[in-house]
């Protein structure tokens, strides 16, 4: 005797179920993507927060507030060495404009007091009526002016070479650096 058993089952609900699975998968899929996305965009944007504010306060400093500093607040970490490191070539710019600055004022009285000087005699000698020898006495002494002032002009043309034009002009090495973002 041989008994043979057949049984069935109906795939429809199997089916059924594997397609809405398939449906929630294919709306489901895009928002989750969308949402990591944006939480992805939130989280990067807060992590880049102290980059930003340190370029934003590093853009707000010019040559009329050399004195201002970026603040270290975790002097440890790479930010907080960048900040240091930017301050540091602040003060060094700070100490270069003093120095220009007095270069400046010097300079300016170097050069002014020739001139008044010239300004003066020339002014004299034309007031009033001289002879050859008062005109000659005069104009020897304006002489003398401009060859100071040719003197100071000299140097300062000197000191511009010597540090603009016959400086050997050193660069750093350049880094390139990649977004990562």
């Amino acid at each position: 005797m041989l008994f043979l058993i057949r049984l069935g089952y109906s795939m429809a609900p199997l089916q059924d179920r594997m397609l809405r699975f398939f449906f929630l998968l294919l709306v489901a899929a895009p928002i989750g993507l969308i949402l990591a996305g944006f939480a992805g965009y939130r989280i990067a944007k807060r992590a880049l927060l102290p980059l930003d504010l340190m370029a934003a306060r590093a853009e707000s400093i010019t040559a009329s507030n050399l004195n201002d500093r970026i603040v270290v607040e975790h002097p440890h970490d790479e930010l907080g060495h960048m900040a240091k490191v930017l301050n540091h070539l602040l003060e060094r710019l700070e100490q270069a404009f003093v120095q220009l600055q007095r270069f400046t004022a010097d300079a300016a009285h170097e050069l002014r007091t020739p001139l008044s000087s010239l300004r003066a005699t020339g002014e004299v000698a034309l007031q009033e009526s001289r002879n050859e020898s008062g005109y000659r006495e005069s104009i020897g002494s304006m002489l003398e002016e401009t060859t100071r002032l040719n003197q100071t002009i000299d140097g300062l043309l000197l000191l511009a070479r010597a540090f603009c034009w016959h400086a050997p002009r050193r660069h750093g090495p350049t880094v390139r650096t990649r977004r990562s973002l």
